[in-house]
């Protein structure tokens, strides 16, 4: 008989739920304003310069894209003493720290500064 296959499934699929946990953060696109102990704050402000010079370091429209998700909905009110919290899952802070890694790397090529600089300056 066919329903005794292994190949049909049995009622629906269940996937398993995604856990958001906080997250500490370091600032790492501009470690000189980190601010220890203010996750949101080091977390936002690696986002928003992500999001403002991203496309003139390689970051893809998609990336760009889940950089303001994340902008918009990881961040949550908190008992703690900043008020909030940066709450990922799993996958999204891998692909939080993927997107940033990808960002350094191309912004330690000195072409790529050089692109940016001249665009900024033509454009002022």
């Amino acid at each position: 008989m066919v329903e005794d296959s292994p190949h049909v499934l049995s009622g629906p699929r269940s996937y398993p739920r995604e856990t958001y946990e906080p997250r500490e953060v370091t600032r790492q696109v501009d470690r000189r304003l980190h601010q220890a102990g203010m996750n949101v704050a080091n977390f936002i402000g690696d986002v928003e310069d992500m999001l403002i010079d991203g496309a003139f370091y390689g970051l893809k429209e998609r990336e760009l894209r889940a950089l303001a998700h994340f902008h918009r909905a990881a961040v949550r009110p908190a008992d703690n003493p900043e008020g909030k919290v940066v709450s990922l899952s799993g996958r999204q802070w891998g692909a939080f720290i993927g997107i940033r890694r990808t960002y350094l790397a191309a912004r330690r090529d000195p072409e790529n500064l050089a692109a940016m600089l001249r665009a900024k300056r033509a454009a002022s």
